[in-house]
């Protein structure tokens, strides 16, 4: 019984990802089979992933940390202090460049509902 529930406390977590290929919330999808969610000024937007949450500064500097990474992104504004920094158009590659980044060097920054909720006592 321990041995049990100390295997699946080390079990990698695994993220419920969309069974659909094409789902609007997947973090990767092949623009060769679906169609764009939306497209801006004739640029079309196939994924879009909050993948961190922080200062509106901290967001800018993160941009900087992952520019090898090769993506496009965009940093939203959540109040004058608090941002949420998106990838655009992720493939694989560069979606795990940017995770792995975060992990490795300040996994405090991971964007979750929770995170954001932090920033916002009630």
């Amino acid at each position: 019984m321990i041995v049990s529930l100390i295997l699946s406390l080390a079990a990698p977590v695994i993220l419920e990802v969309p069974n659909e290929p094409c789902d609007p919330s997947a973090p990767i999808r092949d623009p060769e089979v679906c169609e764009p969610i939306f497209e801006v000024d004739g640029v079309a937007i196939y994924n879009l992933e909050s993948v961190a949450v922080g200062t509106v500064e901290r967001m800018f500097q993160f941009r900087q940390d992952i520019a090898h990474c090769g993506l496009a992104s965009r940093i939203d504004g959540v109040d004058s202090k608090i941002a949420v920094y998106d990838i655009v158009n992720a493939d694989e590659q560069s979606r795990a460049c940017v995770l792995k980044w975060i992990e490795t060097n300040e996994p405090e920054l991971k964007f979750s509902e929770e995170k954001l909720a932090s920033f916002f006592p009630l």
